[in-house]
């Protein structure tokens, strides 16, 4: 006994001295320490520089690949911290340019966010993509939203319905809610705040959908906002994009950041209504 007694002695000392490392798939391996407080608030007023990488996850015939956008100091180490910053999963279609979508995407990230965008064909697509940017070291994971574009728009919805947890906000432009959900209302389903954003001369879908969806929202005592590019079609050119980040930022440093919005909510009566 006093052997066994002795030997587990000497193995306690040696694991004081020398602790076992964290598995590579443990939560505090892929989720360590953050900067929250000072990163997470960061509101630059200059643009950050970033970095681009490729991102491939999944299996077999499920492998999807993704767009990485960051600040360029994301995932490096400051004393035992890593600095991450808000994530925002960017849902968009292929039918414009890709490197248009990537040069948004480094706008975004530029404003201290690290931003994916994945090739997604439906919503376990979707569901998959999520749980894979959640893993990543450059993405706080307490705040995390989601941009869903023109296709993008339900999926984004979507996922704010079955990841109430994960996903803080959702943004959607140019497009329309979904409406095959169990319970069949998405504006009752949904809890995180919702921002919608649309061309009040969109020709694609006319822009009465995301006033309709909107006012169920409200209806339904849901946080959301509306905004209306004045002058504007389905697919917003390059001016019309950055006019309406200012405004989706906005709402994305309320819910991730914790940065009040300077001018209120005014999307009750948006001045800019069709």
């Amino acid at each position: 006994m006093r052997k066994i007694f002795y030997k587990l002695m000497i193995l306690s000392i040696i694991l004081m001295i020398f602790p076992l490392k964290a598995n590579a798939f443990d939560d505090k391996a892929h989720f360590p320490p953050t900067l929250t407080n000072d990163a997470r608030k960061k509101a630059p007023d200059t643009d950050l520089p970033v970095k681009k990488s490729k991102v491939l996850f999944g299996s077999g015939q499920k492998k999807l690949y993704g767009i990485l956008v960051c600040p360029a100091d994301a995932g490096t180490k400051q004393g035992e911290n890593i600095i991450s910053y808000p994530g925002i999963l960017f849902l968009q279609t292929n039918d414009e340019a890709p490197e248009k979508w990537v040069q948004r995407m480094s706008d975004l990230a530029g404003k201290g966010y690290s931003v994916m965008a994945v090739n997604y064909k439906n919503g376990a697509d979707t569901d998959e993509a999520l749980t894979n940017f959640l893993k990543l070291d450059v993405v706080n994971k307490a705040f995390v939203g989601v941009l869903g574009v023109h296709q993008g728009y339900p999926e984004a919805v979507i996922l704010g319905i079955r990841k109430p947890k994960e996903v803080k906000c959702v943004v959607c432009v140019s497009g329309k809610p979904p409406y095959n959900i169990p319970g069949g209302d998405p504006a009752a389903s949904i809890f995180c705040p919702v921002m919608l954003i649309h061309g009040n001369i969109d020709e694609q879908v006319p822009v009465s959908v995301s006033q309709y969806f909107f006012e169920s929202l409200k209806h339904n005592d849901k946080t959301a906002k509306i905004f209306f590019m004045p002058n504007s079609r389905h697919y917003f050119n390059d001016a019309e994009w950055a006019r309406i980040q200012l405004e989706f930022v906005k709402f994305l440093n309320v819910y991730l950041k914790g940065i009040p919005d300077p001018e209120g909510d005014k999307s009750e009566k948006p001045e800019n209504a069709p």
